[in-house]
This record gives structure tokens, sequence and C-alpha cells, in this order.
């Protein structure tokens, strides 16, 4: 079982675990940056989570972590 608590979240180091075919979970935050048209889109960060279908609360928890860090 995973813990919110063991990903440094300011500076998100992707996680990658794989126990089994059923149980997995991968996240990471995509960063992207104001290009460099005058209609480009802005700066931001996306957290991104995927995981074996019993793996979402887990996946839940790291985003939720996650989020209330970055404030």
């Amino acid at each position: 079982m995973w813990t919110a608590q063991s990903w440094p979240l300011l500076n998100f180091e992707p996680v990658k675990t794989e126990v089994s075919e059923t149980d997995w979970i991968q996240c990471r935050v995509a960063e992207r940056k104001k290009g460099l048209l005058p209609h480009s889109s802005p700066n931001y960060r996306r957290f991104e989570g995927f995981g074996g279908a019993l793996n979402l609360p887990d996946i839940f928890k790291i985003f939720r972590t996650w989020a209330e860090t970055k404030r």
C-alpha cells in the first residue's frame, strides 16, 4: 500500500510502482511553459495518474497531497 507522504511533492518525482499486473501505479506532473507565440497557452502544471483498477484511491491520495502542498 502506498502512502501520500512517501513522495516529495514540491519537486514531484514521478512514481512508478508495479506489484503485479493488476496492482500498479504511475504518477507524474507535466509542466508546460508558455510558448513564443502571442496566443499560446499559459504555463501550467498538470498531475497525471494511472494505475490498476483497485489503485484509484491510492492515486487520489497522491494527487490530493500534491494539490494541497503546491499552494
